[in-house]
């Protein structure tokens, strides 16, 4: 993941879903004890008025029904049950709501409590033991209130449905924020790119936009840099400038003085000065290439494939040559254009010399970079065909046509922070394969 909006937007989305759940369980959790505590008090605070209006007649026991503030204790099925077991555990009284005699349960020492949660009978059940005293004597029993847990659990399902829903619509909400919000903080870094972009395509030569100031470090070392690059090319095209003044008068000089006496040994002293001229030509080309523009503008392959392809027609036409290519109108890769034509011209003219009556050029693009393959139906590079694209040999130390124009279309590929790749496949036809920055 290399977007800075996508990091900071999963990570905000990972911090707000974690407060969310943390969140959405702690409320949980509280209203869960809050409601548990409620009934239990509910369900005492009835044991108490169930206290205060029963009466014992001997053995009999009466309830004064206008004291009892629920009236489901007398409604049969109402989930309100109330009975009192006396120390011999049977039932000494029961209201009218219970449907059977139930289990009798522990007997509780005067004065205690007991609340239990019954999930699997789905009931609450409050117990409390007292002793009633009486004229001649003293009787323990244990009063128990035991109440269904439906309607405490359709209140626990209500809220936990509208505690979620009122948790995850404003989550969605900061989320929609929080793209707002990182739109509006990551424009300035897009307006940088696009005139990063705009220098790449030739249509600015600095930085000059308006940015944070945490930017503004970056924003000065851009144009720092685009500055010393401006300088150093001027530089470098001074000195070419200058040297190939400087060379061209005694050059002219010899061949004129040669052109005149006209014997055999000046005939060589000619043929050396022509060597000469054209490797200074060349040479000042790739010193050229080397001396780049950081940025340069995209090129396209197909015009000057054809245009060359145009040309070395024209040049072998005696070979009658076929020429196929096989590439996207809208490949284009990033190198000088001048720089484009010498790599190119280079291997299409090699490919014509060894070709025997086919040249294919392919082009595909792939990971940022553009491969373009020219093969030719000829005899094949010889056996370690790599050292042809050897750097730091001597330009004088090869044979024509055995590797000079290949050497320095590595130079200049390599410049370009692209590779060049030769098939070994001797009697088989050669293959060249480029590699440029798309």
């Amino acid at each position: 993941m290399n977007s800075i909006r996508l990091r900071l937007l999963l990570i905000s989305g990972l911090v707000l879903f974690a407060f969310v759940l943390i969140t959405g369980f702690a409320l949980q959790k509280a209203n869960e004890t809050t409601a548990l505590q409620a009934q239990q008090e509910r369900m005492q605070g009835l044991v108490y008025a169930l206290l205060g209006a029963i009466e014992i007649d001997g053995d009999a026991f009466l309830l004064n029904a206008g004291e009892v503030p629920e009236p489901r204790l007398s409604t049969p099925g109402s989930g309100l049950e109330a009975r009192v077991i006396d120390a011999d555990k049977t039932v000494a009284w029961q209201s009218g709501s219970t449907l059977d005699a139930g289990q009798a349960g522990i007997m509780l020492a005067p004065g205690q409590w007991s609340f239990e949660t019954d999930e699997n009978g789905g009931r609450f059940e409050t117990a409390f033991g007292f002793r009633w005293l009486a004229e001649s004597d003293s009787r323990q029993f244990t009063i128990r209130v035991s109440e269904s847990m439906q309607d405490f659990l359709v209140r626990k399902s209500t809220f936990q449905r509208n505690l979620w829903l009122w948790l995850l619509i404003p989550a969605g909400l900061l989320l929609v924020i929080q793209l707002v919000v990182l739109a509006w903080v990551t424009r300035p870094l897009k307006a940088l790119a696009d005139e990063v972009r705009g220098i790449e395509q030739g249509r600015n030569d600095h930085v000059d936009g308006h940015y944070p100031i945490e930017l503004h470090p970056l924003q000065r070392a851009l144009n720092t840099l685009l500055r010393q690059e401006r300088g150093r090319r001027e530089r470098y095209r001074q000195a070419l400038d200058d040297l190939a003044h400087s060379l061209k008068t005694p050059l002219a000089v010899i061949r004129n003085l040669v052109h005149e006496k006209k014997t055999e040994a000046d005939s060589e002293v000619s043929e050396q000065a022509v060597r000469m001229q054209e490797i200074i030509s060349r040479q000042l080309r790739r010193a050229t290439g080397q001396s780049r523009a950081l940025l340069a503008a995209p090129v396209g392959l197909r015009e000057p494939l054809e245009a060359l392809i145009r040309s070395l027609r024209k040049v072998y036409i005696d070979k009658g040559l076929e020429f196929s290519i096989d590439l996207q109108d809208a490949l284009a890769v990033r190198i000088d254009r001048a720089d484009l034509f010498d790599v190119l011209g280079n291997l299409l003219d090699n490919a014509c010399k060894w070709a025997t009556t086919q040249i294919e050029v392919t082009g595909r693009q792939m990971d940022g970079f553009v491969e373009i393959s020219i093969r030719d139906d000829g005899p094949g590079f010889p056996e370690e065909a790599s050292r042809l694209l050897e750097r730091g040999l001597r330009a004088d130390s090869r044979q024509e046509g055995q590797g000079l124009g290949l050497a320095v279309v590595n130079d200049i590929v390599t410049v370009a922070g692209g590779s060049i790749e030769i098939t070994d496949s001797h009697g088989k036809g050669g293959c060249v394969r480029l590699t440029l920055p798309a």
